[in-house]
């Protein structure tokens, strides 16, 4: 399931859409990445929502639609439960990232870098 990157010195599964990374292979990672699969599909409207605030004060006025067909491909990372969208489209520069809790129910630290 997991290759190493070395390029960026990690590890990194690709399934249904998503990216996952980490520095090192723990012992139930594949359990965690299917079911972190899941829980991001099923709340993935939550995270659209969470995020929609903060990107129209730094992009105006958006619809979930916007935002959803310009996040592009998330990067959600093992080590610190950290999640990436560094291909997103509404300026192709900045790079958005949250935390979220073990299951997505809890979403934190929205940020808009670059």
């Amino acid at each position: 399931m997991f290759t190493y990157d070395k390029d960026d010195e990690v590890y990194v599964a690709e399934i249904e859409g998503l990216t996952f990374c980490c520095e090192e292979i723990q012992k139930g990672s594949e359990a965690t990445v299917k079911k972190l699969v899941e829980a991001y599909q099923n709340r993935f409207s939550n995270i659209v929502s969470f995020m929609l605030p903060e990107l129209e004060e730094f992009y105006g006025d958006l619809t979930i639609d916007e935002v959803v067909k310009n996040l592009g491909k998330a990067t959600i990372n093992l080590d610190n439960n950290q999640v990436t969208y560094a291909e997103q489209t509404l300026d192709n520069t900045h790079i958005f990232c949250y935390e979220f809790d073990d299951n997505f129910n809890e979403l934190y630290y929205f940020s808009i870098d670059g």
